[in-house]
């Protein structure tokens, strides 16, 4: 009887090879899907952009609110799912064609909601807001860059849902492209049972600050989601400003910046 050929045994090699093409293979589909999605979210947002009513819903979605405070118009509504979501709003009517204002305008505020950047990151920015530092660099991994002249203020507050800790300013203050001097109030907002960062800024040049502040603070008062406001008003030129803690809550009192309970 013919003895039968026994076939090589393959080299475990091989089989590591085939799974390092397929896993190379599923690699190139998995980038090229993502970009198809990108470049579909970046269309997407340049056409919500120039379009005012879809610009106008983002922002509300994003700020939780029907309205915005008078004066204020929608400038930017961007959200990266599972990453990041940002509402920028202007005293600066949109364009003639429909498309968003490219200048902030006397006032503006700027919320930021994004996926948690690090304990140790984090933590230094607690410590700002709380006084235990002062580096005001610590807000730049979150694409904010400030140059203090006086810090005027720090306390917290209740919100609808949460809880703001905030710190008031004079100085410059560029985030998301765009840069405004004058009074800046920075709010750490916190949520309960929360996995995301959420920053809120409000600020105005000083010269016009007081008058279209109380105006925003009036509004607020008026509306159910308006927190009771804080007491300690500071007196002269600063009251009903973005350096004011009373306004400061009535305006924050327009949104809903936590996720409903």
């Amino acid at each position: 009887m013919d003895d039968v050929p026994v076939k090589p045994k393959r080299s475990p090699m091989f089989y590591v090879g085939i799974g390092c093409a397929v896993i190379a293979a599923i690699m190139v589909v998995m980038m090229g899907a993502c970009g198809v999605w990108i470049f579909s979210e970046v269309r997407q947002l340049e056409q919500d952009m120039n379009d005012p009513e879809a610009r106008a819903d983002a922002v509300l979605d994003i700020l939780g609110t029907d309205e915005l405070p008078d004066g204020y118009y929608p400038m930017v509504g961007m959200s990266v799912p599972f990453v990041m979501r940002t509402a920028i709003l202007t005293s600066r009517e949109p364009d003639a064609d429909g498309g968003p204002p490219e200048t902030f305008g006397e006032r503006g505020f700027i919320f930021a909601e994004m996926i948690r950047f690090g304990r140790r990151d984090e933590a230094r920015l607690r410590d700002y807001f709380e006084g235990r530092i002062e580096d005001s660099d610590v807000l730049s991994s979150s694409g904010i860059n400030i140059d203090v002249d006086e810090v005027i203020g720090r306390g917290t507050f209740d919100l609808a849902a949460g809880r703001a800790m905030y710190v008031t300013q004079r100085g410059s203050i560029s985030a998301q492209g765009h840069d405004s001097d004058g009074l800046t109030a920075l709010t750490l907002v916190d949520c309960p049972d929360d996995d995301r960062l959420r920053l809120a800024i409000w600020f105005a040049q000083e010269e016009s600050a007081a008058s279209t502040a109380d105006d925003a603070s009036a509004a607020a008062a008026e509306t159910s989601a308006a927190p009771e406001s804080p007491a300690n008003t500071p007196a002269g030129d600063l009251a009903g400003t973005p350096a004011d803690e009373a306004a400061l809550a009535a305006f924050l009192g327009n949104f809903r910046l936590c996720p409903a309970p």
